[in-house]
């Protein structure tokens, strides 16, 4: 996808919610995101600033949110990727730093039979504010491995396909890596390791 789809996710959801303070943080930190330093960072502040929220309307938005907006940023060449590897019978596993409200009508609209992405404390339905897994950088890469371990996956046989340079780890795993609408950093790690680039 274009862009990050937690913050255009969000975006969305401010028009869904009721709470006018929560409204105005999520406005805030939109203001304040380009100034974080790390993803992780935003990302962990997001979550605690939704927490109470209903973890089955969080899902619910997201179908409303793909079907609006997130579909509209999906890469093109990207897709096509998908849609061969699909019929070519290829296992698709996403391994994101976005969330399942994000990623659960993406797996389902693109054929993803795995899902390994940012996980959240759910407790009596509500989110608490607390961040169990961020799925960035070296997480990534563990995720793949333990993927590959459990289902007796050679990697080097796999295709991965990564947009920031933080999905470097991961991508060095495997065998046909493709860094597609790279950031600069990325499209310069690519280049230094021969990898294929897929503008968008």
């Amino acid at each position: 996808m274009r862009g990050f789809s937690i913050a255009s996710y969000v975006h969305f959801i401010k028009g869904e919610l009721k709470d006018r303070r929560l409204v105005a943080e999520l406005l805030e930190l939109e203001r304040l995101a380009p100034s974080y330093s790390s993803r992780e960072s935003l990302i962990t502040d997001c979550f605690q600033l939704l927490a109470g929220q209903s973890w089955t309307q969080l899902v619910a938005w997201g179908q409303e949110w793909y079907e609006r907006a997130g579909r509209s940023l999906l890469i093109r060449e990207a897709v096509e990727r998908l849609t061969e590897h699909r019929r070519r019978g290829d296992t698709i596993v996403f391994v994101s730093g976005s969330w399942l409200p994000c990623l659960l009508p993406v797996a389902r609209d693109l054929g993803a039979e795995h899902v390994y992405c940012c996980e959240v404390e759910v407790a009596n339905g509500l989110l608490t504010g607390e961040t169990l897994t961020i799925m960035v950088a070296d997480a990534k890469a563990e995720a793949v491995r333990s993927f590959a371990a459990r289902h007796e996956v050679d990697l080097s046989t796999c295709y991965g396909y990564g947009d920031d340079v933080t999905d470097t780890a991961m991508l060095s795993l495997l065998g046909h890596p493709v860094a597609v609408n790279p950031t600069a950093a990325l499209a310069e790690a690519a280049h230094t390791n021969g990898w294929e680039l897929l503008p968008a």
